[in-house]
Parts: C-alpha cells; sequence; structure tokens
C-alpha cells in the first residue's frame, strides 16, 4: 500500500542519513598531499618568524650589555659633538683629499687623520664587533647608541669644512683653471673628490661607515 510505501522509504532515508553523519570523510592522494603543503607551510612561516624575533632579542641583549659595560667602565671627559668642534682642516687636508682615489678613501682618510689610533682610549666615539656598523658616542653625561642622522651629521661636518677650503681654493686658481683642458677636468676631479658623483652618494657613505667602523672597534 501507499502508507507502507512511504513508511519504507522514510526508513531507508533515515539510514542512509546516519551512515554519511557516522561515516569519515576520505581524502583523494593528491587533497592529503595538498593538505600536508599547506601544513608544512605555516610551520615553515612560524619557524621564519620564531628565527627572526630570537635574533632580534639577542641583539637588542647586546645593545643593552654593551651600553652597560659602557656607562661602568669606559669614562669619557668630553662629548662627541664637542670633540667635532674643536677640528680644523687645512689646506694640507684639501690636497689630501684631491689626492686621494676616489671620495670615500679620501673623506675616510682625512677623518680618521682627526682620530690618532694611539688616541682611541679617549675618543668619545666607539664601535665593537658585536654590533656591526653601529657607533656608540658620549652625550649628555652618559654613552648613547649612535642615531643614522647623527652619523651624517658627523660626516657633514667635514664635508662643509671642506667645501669652505675648495672655495678658498678656487678664488685663488680660478684664473688658470680654465686656460686649457687639462686644468678644466682637474677643477671637476678635485670638486668630485670632495662631493661624490650623485649616483654614488649611497654606496660612498656605506663605505665611509664600514671603514670608520672597522677602524674604531
Amino acid at each position: 500500500s501507499r502508507t507502507h510505501f512511504y513508511q519504507r522509504h522514510m526508513l531507508t532515508c533515515e539510514r542512509k542519513n546516519k551512515t554519511n553523519e557516522n561515516q569519515e570523510k576520505i581524502f583523494t592522494l593528491s587533497e592529503v598531499t595538498e593538505i600536508l603543503g599547506e601544513l608544512m607551510e605555516k610551520v615553515n612561516k612560524l619557524e621564519r618568524e620564531n628565527e627572526e624575533f630570537r635574533k632580534y632579542i639577542v641583539k637588542q641583549k647586546k645593545k643593552c650589555n654593551i651600553l652597560e659595560w659602557l656607562q661602568e667602565n669606559k669614562k669619557c671627559t668630553i662629548y662627541f659633538d664637542a670633540f667635532l668642534e674643536k677640528i680644523t682642516l687645512t689646506e694640507r687636508d684639501l690636497v689630501c683629499v684631491f689626492e686621494s682615489n676616489n671620495t670615500s678613501d679620501g673623506l675616510t682618510n682625512l677623518i680618521l687623520k682627526y682620530f690618532p689610533i694611539e688616541n682611541k682610549s679617549e675618543f668619545p666615539i666607539i664601535s665593537f664587533s658585536q654590533n656591526k656598523n653601529c657607533f656608540y658616542i658620549f652625550k649628555n653625561d652618559k654613552w648613547n647608541l649612535m642615531k643614522e642622522k647623527e652619523f651624517k651629521s658627523f660626516i657633514n661636518k667635514f664635508n662643509s669644512q671642506l667645501l669652505k677650503l675648495f672655495k678658498i681654493w678656487f678664488d685663488n686658481n680660478k684664473k688658470n683653471l680654465f686656460r686649457s683642458e687639462d686644468s678644466h677636468e682637474e677643477y671637476f676631479k678635485n670638486l668630485e673628490k670632495i662631493i661624490g658623483k650623485s649616483n654614488q652618494m649611497t654606496e660612498n657613505h656605506r663605505k665611509i661607515k664600514q671603514n670608520i667602523y672597522e677602524y674604531l672597534k
């Protein structure tokens, strides 16, 4: 009868639903491979983040330890800015820059001249191998990690004096500088030794910083 058929149909559907609910999904090989790949990528990402975080913590500890050591063990009698104010470049310094191989070498050698290694213990600036390309300067009665803008200001103090000396040199020699192709070329080569090529400023800055770091550490 229709009633009996309907009851059988409902019972069959109910059994199928229960079977589907209790039955676990069976993944294909490609699906398993895809899932494993996604899991491995997440694991690798977490490992990379943990490694970066570990390096950051180690770096911060080193910075703190260096500053603590300096405050306790290295006494200084002059602030870094005051030390720089005492430096006055000469015409001979200008000539040495002219005779250098390039801008970075010329400026590096000039700066190091005023930081003679035999007086290293008295410098209000210092670097350490544990903190690459970083400097510590003495100011406000304590040692501080030198900021990038402070390093640029440090370099600019030498550059500005060189430019003033170059202006004097130019005024004294301008009558002869453009009389021949050689003297004209000499003028531009000397100017380039001081200010550098516009497309090499970042690289020159990096080299000077690296050279000074290696010298002071």
